[in-house]
């Protein structure tokens, strides 16, 4: 699935991928991806890092291959996220929050990442449909507590969100709305996971998130699920 942002503010028509095996993403001394990257008009990398362990200023292959994205404008976030982190404090991504700053504060200005970026997926626990409506307002209470984590330190924060979560309402902080527009007000982008291919089918599953997106000047990157591989373990 790769992302095409709809035209909201500064953002509009950028493109954003997932990339879920840093090893030969990072480890490509070619720059053979930063140059796919640069032919499909990518603009912002969502790097895997749950599996992988914290970013290392001493690793001279990461260093090297974010200094290559930011010398031409690509952005890169640090992604991670599991089910498994609801209702338990978000522990993990909470340290990866701060992992990247003790980065960003310890290699050269275009060394740093731009930001980070979840994928929680909470519709893929066991107890998802008798416990929904704790798990969305944890959700959102999770997304909160990253977002005062990295806003001090100048970090990006975009979440993953599937397209149906305007079908789900929930309270938080003593307002009932769907909870995209509750994440939507705290996060700094959404990367909206629509699972469609046609321009048709993004649009009519997409519609009130971009178009809310747009009233709360927070950008949306729609995904397409991708017809052809762009390249290995580069899912979308």
């Amino acid at each position: 699935m790769s992302f095409a942002a709809l035209p909201n503010n500064a953002h509009a028509q950028e493109r954003a991928m997932w990339v879920w095996d840093q090893q030969i993403e990072v480890g490509d001394t070619r720059n053979e991806s930063i140059n796919m990257y640069m032919e499909y008009g990518v603009k912002h990398v969502f790097l895997f890092f749950h599996i992988f362990g914290p970013p290392d200023p001493a690793d001279a292959v990461l260093t090297s291959y974010i200094a290559n994205c930011n010398d031409r404008g690509i952005k890169v976030y640090a992604l991670s996220g599991n089910p498994e982190w609801f209702l338990q404090g978000w522990g993990p991504m909470k340290d990866l929050c701060n992992s990247v700053i003790t980065y960003n504060n310890n290699v050269l200005p275009i060394q740093r990442f731009t930001g980070i970026s979840t994928n929680m997926e909470p519709h893929n626990r066991s107890d998802w449909e008798w416990n929904k409506t704790a798990l969305l307002q944890d959700m959102i209470e999770g997304h909160k507590a990253l977002k005062n984590i990295t806003a001090p330190a100048g970090l990006v924060l975009n979440a993953a969100i599937p397209f149906w979560y305007d079908e789900h309402s929930v309270y938080f902080d003593g307002t009932y709305r769907e909870v995209y527009k509750h994440l939507y007000d705290t996060m700094d982008s959404i990367a909206l996971m629509s699972y469609r291919v046609t321009a048709e089918q993004i649009r009519d599953v997409s519609l009130n998130e971009v178009i809310y997106g747009e009233q709360v000047e927070t950008p949306t990157f729609c995904g397409t699920e991708s017809v052809t591989n762009l390249g290995v373990q580069t899912s979308y």
